[in-house]
């Protein structure tokens, strides 16, 4: 990379990009993390395993006979994730691009054309 330039190639960036993990703060923002803390995959099995063990022992209280009520299991609360609303240029972004897959599909082996609709 070019540091004295000030310029990188975006296929760096891009790979820079890739690199980072799922809870960095730039991936934390763009997954719409408000809070600015996004969950790590340590955190995620570790919330899952409480919740399973609280299945299990509840399960179990029951299974064994055990004497009194199970205790209340309540599952790990889990961050929610806002995602920002598309912009109307996002939007526009996202029509074209779906309107040249449709385009570029025509081309496709697998490509089947509508009933309804008469041969080009």
């Amino acid at each position: 990379m070019e540091w004295r330039a000030g310029d990188a190639p975006l296929i760096e960036l891009a790979a820079l990009y890739d690199w980072l993990p799922e809870e960095s703060a730039t991936k934390s923002a763009q997954a719409g993390d408000e809070k600015g803390r996004r969950w790590s995959e340590r955190e995620w099995m570790a919330a899952a395993q409480i919740t399973y063990l609280q299945t299990v022992i509840s399960i179990l209280w029951v299974g064994l006979r055990l004497k009194g009520r199970p205790p209340k299991a309540a599952p790990v609360q889990v961050p929610v994730y806002a995602r920002p609303e598309p912009t109307a240029e996002e939007k526009h972004k996202q029509a074209v691009h779906a309107a040249r897959v449709a385009a570029l599909r025509k081309f496709s082996p697998s490509y089947q054309p509508p009933a309804d609709t008469p041969p080009d």
